[in-house]
């Protein structure tokens, strides 16, 4: 596969991808967990650059869960810090590659540098359109749910919602449900990312541990999804017929 396949039409037009792994790359490395984060951002990085490459639309990543939290109080810390000195380092690339940065989960709970550093870049990207990158931190899928629901509750607890209304709520409100999910690391689960999003998407588990995650683990997993036909409740001759 080249840099030409972006036109290919049976790429992924939406992307996400739960990055599991560093901690374990970490450990058997016999290196500070913390390292596997570092690495781990680098190949998030390179993530960016193959969605770029490949013309893909929406790439959404799974940074920070809100489950994240129960790790131990020196993790965390660290994670904080990391993420203060990615914004720091890719910022200015990720503006100048047309990159749109949309964060998603709840901000409010972080310290006030990276609060402030989040909204800018917010700003600074939001005219972009090359790529729409999502950052889910401090997210929980089903915390997404529930609160779509008190909104819908506060503004007419007797309305009647259909699912394009309910969308509407969502955090993802105005961007396409994931085409392909990737989970890094071995597991087969979903912990809590895009719960409502991923109804119909192809999912990809990789043993391959995040950092690892390169250009090649990436086309794997858009070759998988070529493979897939999505019927979306049809039967496979009506989608033939209709190709």
């Amino acid at each position: 596969m080249n840099a030409d396949k972006g036109s290919d039409n049976h790429l992924p037009h939406h992307l996400s991808i739960i990055m599991d792994g560093n901690g374990r790359w970490a450990k058997q490395k016999k290196i500070p967990r913390v390292m596997g984060h570092k690495n781990g951002i680098d190949a998030t990085s390179n993530a960016i650059e193959f969605c770029l490459k490949e013309n893909i639309a929406v790439l959404s990543i799974y940074a920070f869960s809100s489950e994240n939290w129960q790790r131990p109080k020196n993790e965390v810390r660290l994670l904080m810090g990391l993420f203060l000195d990615a914004i720091d380092k890719h910022a200015k690339q990720l503006h100048i590659n047309n990159v749109k940065i949309i964060f998603i989960g709840d901000i409010s709970v972080f310290q006030d540098p990276l609060k402030e550093k989040i909204k800018k870049l917010t700003k600074l990207t939001k005219n972009n359109d090359k790529l729409i990158l999502n950052i889910a931190m401090n997210y929980g899928g089903q915390q997404e749910i529930i609160i779509a629901v008190n909104k819908i509750l506060q503004e007419n607890k007797h309305k009647k919602i259909t699912i394009e209304q309910f969308d509407k709520y969502l955090d993802l409100d105005q961007i396409a449900k994931p085409d392909l999910l990737i989970r890094s690391g071995g597991e087969r689960r979903l912990s809590n990312f895009l719960l409502y999003h991923l109804a119909y998407t192809e999912i990809y588990f990789s043993d391959i541990l995040w950092p690892d995650v390169d250009d090649k683990v990436l086309y794997d997993a858009c070759d998988f999804y070529k493979t897939r036909q999505r019927r979306y409740g049809k039967i496979a001759q009506q989608i033939t017929a209709n190709n």
